[in-house]
Parts: C-alpha cells; sequence; structure tokens
C-alpha cells in the first residue's frame, strides 16, 4: 500500500502548498487598503496570478498519475473489507461451534487468537488504506478529475 508521506506526493504537497500561498496572498491583495498606487498593486497581482497559474499547469500533470493511485487504493480498501468480513465470520462461526460444544475452549481459544489477530491486522491496514484514499481524494479534488484523452480521429 501506498505510505500518505511517500516520495511521489511530497511534490504534490509542495505545490499545492504554493498554489495556497499564491491564492492567499491575492485573497490578502484584494481585502486589504493599501496607500501603493494601483500601478504597483496591479504588478504584484500580475506576478501572483503568473506564479499561480505556473504551479497550477505543474499540478495538472499529477491529475492522472493521483487518480490512478486513487483507484488501486479504493480496489485494494475494497480487498480489505471482504478479507475482514471473511474473517470476522470465520470467528462468529467459532464461537457458534463453541457454544454448542463442537469446540472446547483450547480450540475456541486458538481460533479467537489466530483470527481475532488477523482481524485486528485488517483492522489496521484498512484504516491507513481509507486515511490514504481520504487525502488522495482531497488532492484529487483540488486538482479536478483527470481529462480523459481525446479519441482518435
Amino acid at each position: 500500500m501506498s505510505n500518505p508521506s511517500s516520495p511521489g506526493e511530497r511534490p504534490i504537497d509542495a505545490l499545492l502548498a504554493e498554489r495556497n500561498q499564491y491564492l492567499t496572498w491575492l485573497a490578502r491583495l484584494d481585502s486589504k487598503a493599501s496607500t501603493v498606487p494601483e500601478s504597483v498593486r496591479q504588478r504584484v497581482r500580475a506576478d501572483y496570478q503568473r506564479r499561480l497559474e505556473a504551479v497550477t499547469e505543474q499540478l495538472r500533470a499529477h491529475r492522472t498519475v493521483v487518480h490512478e493511485e486513487l483507484t488501486k487504493l479504493e480496489a485494494a480498501a475494497a480487498s480489505l473489507e471482504a478479507r475482514l468480513a471473511e474473517a470476522e465470520e470465520r470467528l462468529a462461526e467459532a464461537e457458534v461451534r463453541h457454544t454448542v460444544g463442537e469446540y472446547d475452549d483450547a480450540q475456541w481459544e486458538a481460533v479467537r487468537a489466530e483470527v481475532g489477530g488477523e482481524i485486528e491486522a485488517t483492522r489496521t491496514e484498512l484504516g491507513r488504506v481509507r486515511e490514504s484514499i481520504g487525502r488522495l481524494g482531497e488532492i484529487e479534488a483540488q486538482l479536478g478529475a483527470p481529462q480523459a484523452p481525446a479519441p482518435a480521429a
């Protein structure tokens, strides 16, 4: 699974931070009264806008990669959810077998320890994957969905 702070995402994080900084500066420039001449304000605005457009273009280059990673993580989450449900069912079945007397206490404890450990490990991994999905989902929302390639003529 992908780690949310993997090296492949660091450039995106830096670009998003840079983009947010330009947006903040532009908003402050608009909201604050100033005694500087309007020509200076416009020059600063044009500089921030140019830099914002450049970083936005760099971010667009990452859209497809983010979308593909998000798709992989969503598939991994579905697989983990299925594995978790199956393990929980095995544990419930073993509990019923213990309750009716088919499994003695030692058998029940062995199954409970083994399957319980599997359930806990799966839940932990699923939590990490969901966290990564949330993070990449936010990044994808900021970048916009990747555009499908144009069909060949």
